[in-house]
């Protein structure tokens, strides 16, 4: 039952607003947009249904305590995210240290764009709700 109800949120909001947009736990959202499904109909008639995943990217150290935290976070809400070893892959660790100012800290995530530094659920949860 749980798995049809942002369904049936988009459809009623569908039936009130012309468009929906449900926020679902863990930042996944079902969003409706318009579609033209026939040449003679116009396209704010008919909606099609489409999932939008975060964006995240987290960058860790196989030995941190609060990266295992950070990645479990993620993993825990079904979100996925690109993992980079910033001892591992020099590139990543590069790009790290630009993306973070100059600092080289770990856990540093960036969700939907926001760059967050160490191990904070509040602040990726805010980040997860940004689109």
């Amino acid at each position: 039952m749980k798995a049809f109800l942002p369904l049936l949120l988009a459809i009623l909001c569908l039936a009130f607003n012309g468009l929906a947009a449900i926020e679902t736990e863990g930042g996944r959202a079902t969003t409706a947009v318009p579609i033209r499904l026939a040449a003679n109909e116009p396209p704010a008639n008919n909606y099609v249904l489409r999932t939008v995943t975060p964006k995240v990217e987290l960058y860790i150290t196989s030995w941190c305590p609060w990266c295992k935290k950070a990645a479990e976070f993620f993993r825990s809400r079904g979100i996925p995210f690109t993992e980079y070893d910033v001892e591992k892959d020099r590139a990543a660790a590069q790009r790290q240290k630009e993306l973070a100012g100059g600092n080289s800290g770990v856990p540093f995530a960036i969700v939907n764009g926001q760059r967050i530094q160490g191990y904070s659920p509040e602040e990726y949860e805010k980040a997860l709700q940004k689109r």
